[in-house]
């Protein structure tokens, strides 16, 4: 079994119209704190 664990806010690639694998994606980290917070 694998377990795959990424830093919050690391994009997985443009698919969703993120940016590139890998990179910052300031505005899904900040989804996931608000979406946690609530």
């Amino acid at each position: 079994a694998y377990l795959w664990i990424k830093r919050p806010g690391d994009s997985d690639g443009t698919c969703r119209g993120g940016p590139p694998a890998g990179d910052w994606w300031p505005e899904y980290a900040l989804g996931l704190a608000r979406r946690a917070a609530s």
